[in-house]
């Protein structure tokens, strides 16, 4: 339950959405089963997101990596099916044990004290950083990725109109079920039923690839999904259906759709839909 009252300041909304998309970006690529030390994430927007353990000590870690995720992905969800973006503290339960706190602040520094003690994967304390969330990016993102591979996403927008909302926790819905498998694993297929807001993702790796690759990994499926909002700003805030693409060294390996509702013959019973209520 929220533990501030609902006259602390309001968030904007799509900051906050837009500094979820990266947190929750990060903290999928990395090990779903890891301890998560204590971490903030700030926009230059005044919009912060942190996540600490049941101590709330500062330099203090959730046991596993996928309760910062899954708090973060609930309290996001909370706020948009109630459409009420305040500063609010969330406490993480577990099997009926505090696992952790997620927070989501207006100002410089969050409320659950994230002041710049946070700690890195090898123990050494860093200063929390501040990044600019304004969603304006280049038609089609180019990155660097592991091994100097060289990944592209591409974007057609078209269809019927889903709404901004939609379309990020549609995303954030994706990362929940790609976050378990690690990085550089094949995704042959992906199919995941966003039913509370009536959508779906669904994509697959291109056939005839060849026993050497470049193959159709869960980080380019992560880093598709932390693009596609930039690109939908970029086009008149187009919020609609999409078709995506990934190309690796100029190949194209893999790509999909958001699409709204759900169409006869996508998805099976037993598809691992991940359901959002």
């Amino acid at each position: 339950m929220p533990t501030l009252p609902l006259d602390e300041p309001v968030l904007d909304q799509r900051i906050t959405l837009a500094l979820t998309l990266h947190a929750l970006g990060l903290l999928a690529l990395a090990d779903f089963d890891e301890e998560q030390l204590s971490h903030s994430w700030r926009s230059y927007q005044h919009v912060s997101i942190d996540v600490i353990g049941p101590s709330m000590v500062v330099q203090s870690t959730l046991a596993m990596r996928k309760y910062a995720i899954w708090g973060i992905y609930k309290a996001i969800h909370l706020m948009v099916a109630s459409n009420d973006f305040r500063s609010r503290n969330y406490e993480l339960y577990s099997k009926g044990a505090l696992v952790g706190w997620v927070g989501f602040n207006n100002g410089l520094y969050g409320a659950l004290g994230m002041e710049g003690g946070t700690k890195n994967g090898t123990g050494h304390g860093v200063r929390a950083g501040s990044l600019p969330v304004s969603l304006g990016t280049l038609p089609e993102a180019t990155t660097n990725g592991q091994a100097n591979v060289q990944m592209a996403f591409s974007f057609q927008l078209s269809g019927r109109t889903i709404g901004e909302s939609n379309v990020f926790m549609t995303l954030f819905t994706g990362m929940l079920k790609a976050a378990p498998h690690s990085k550089d694993e094949r995704v042959p297929g992906f199919f995941v039923n966003s039913r509370a807001f009536n959508s779906y993702l669904n994509f697959n790796e291109r056939a005839d690839l060849g026993p050497e690759g470049p193959f159709f990994e869960f980080e380019q499926l992560i880093e598709l999904f932390t693009h596609l909002p930039s690109w939908m700003i970029t086009h008149d805030s187009q919020w609609t259906e999409a078709e995506m693409f990934v190309s690796i060294d100029g190949t194209v390996v893999g790509g999909g759709v958001l699409m709204w509702q759900i169409r006869p013959g996508v998805g099976t019973p037993d598809s691992g839909d991940v359901v959002t209520s």
